[in-house]
């Protein structure tokens, strides 16, 4: 069975050391595909604006980067790049990281190749804050998704609000979307010595809140600012810790500056292997975003005890046991969720305990090699479809 995967994620070019643990599933998910098919490959169709080359992980496992200076061109430079590679590909099943352009290069593949089509959704595309992101190409590429998804064999999506907005508001029949959420492996990574700024985690004295993710729209930041304003003004003995990049970190470190440089550190990037030590420093995970798919920092925070507070923006909604593990807040309601924050602070031994109890839930819900058993078990499906597809084809042919 040979796998072609289409998506946006060129940090894989860094290894495991990359932002996130695509390279870790990737070699996984081969791992997975070749005790049922030995001789199965996969390729990683990837986005990127850098000169990356070529590369591959593993044996049958190849990294091929779509030079591109705007996602827009992606679907077209990738079919140029992949044109002269035909003979060696000729893929059985495509799956694509989103119905948009990924989805649309992977529609024009399927095509091609005559493969089967996996459309996954790793964030709610109808929600109307990303479609105030960008307002009038959003929900040009609203229509575009909705397009893909009706040509797709199959449809994955990474938590259960994402499936139910699907099935309510475009009318999707259950039976065709999987919920299948990102595998996390990070207890069984090791941790590297280097960190992005020690002397942050060395420096903390008080009681720590954490935010990890990308600064950028979704995340909404100025909510964010709005808690920390209300939680540094209502608590003295607390720090906050903000870790990640992006267009928006001059916006995060001058707020920063405004209100407490003392008590507010923008760490800026860390590579994932690291990440373990902020989470085992804090005391409280939170993530004010506007829209999520899933919420992965949530389940990694639980990973190490650390309880959690997060909007009700998707994701998080399967991953947080509202008032067991951590609290759930209106979108808007910073206020709310400021004082959820203070809560766990105020209570850190009850705080302790759900975090615990989270990360007992996450161990049990989303136990990595199983989810990749059902992702792998959805391309062989898949495959064998279209191989029985096609002996009914020759059967008729000959007949």
């Amino acid at each position: 069975m040979n796998v072609l995967m289409v998506g946006l994620d060129d940090g894989v070019f860094l290894g495991d050391n990359g932002p996130g643990n695509t390279a870790v599933r990737l070699r996984r998910y081969l791992e997975t595909m070749r005790r049922a098919e030995p001789d199965s490959t996969l390729t990683y169709l990837v986005f990127t604006r850098e000169r990356h080359r070529p590369l591959s992980l593993r044996d049958g496992l190849w990294l091929v980067p779509v030079r591109a200076p705007r996602l827009q061109l992606f679907p077209w430079a990738g079919l140029w790049t992949i044109w002269p590679l035909r003979p060696r590909l000729q893929p059985d099943v495509i799956t694509t990281q989103d119905p948009l352009e990924a989805g649309l290069l992977g529609l024009m593949l399927k095509r091609v190749f005559r493969a089967s089509l996996e459309v996954q959704i790793h964030f709610n595309l109808l929600s109307p804050y990303w479609r105030a992101e960008h307002r009038r190409w959003n929900r040009v590429r609203q229509s575009l998704a909705r397009f893909v998804l009706t040509h797709a064999d199959a449809i994955r999506v990474v938590s259960s609000p994402l499936k139910r907005i699907l099935m309510e508001t475009w009318g999707i029949p259950e039976e065709r979307i999987a919920v299948l959420p990102v595998p996390v492996f990070y207890e069984s990574q090791p941790e590297t010595p280097g960190l992005a700024d020690p002397q942050v985690l060395s420096g903390l004295h008080r009681r720590v809140v954490l935010f990890v993710g990308r600064f950028y729209y979704p995340k909404n930041l100025p909510g964010l600012f709005t808690v920390i304003e209300r939680v540094l003004h209502a608590s003295p003995d607390v720090e906050f810790v903000l870790v990640g990049d992006g267009p928006e970190r001059p916006y995060a470190t001058g707020r920063a500056a405004a209100l407490d440089r003392q008590r507010i550190h923008v760490v800026g990037y860390v590579p994932y292997t690291d990440l373990a030590h902020y989470y085992r420093r804090a005391d409280v995970l939170i993530l004010p975003s506007l829209y999520e798919g899933f919420g992965r920092v949530v389940l990694e925070g639980y990973l190490f005890d650390t309880p959690a507070v997060a909007t009700r923006c998707g994701g998080p909604e399967d991953i947080i046991v509202d008032g067991e593990t951590g609290f759930l807040t209106g979108i808007e309601d910073m206020e709310g969720f400021a004082d959820r924050v203070l809560w766990l602070l105020n209570h850190p031994g009850v705080a302790r305990q759900m975090g615990e109890r989270g990360h007992v839930y996450v161990q049990r819900a989303f136990e990595p090699e199983g989810l990749i058993e059902q992702m792998v078990g959805q391309w062989r499906r898949m495959y064998s479809s279209a191989l029985a597809a096609v002996e009914t084809d020759e059967t008729a042919i000959h007949t």
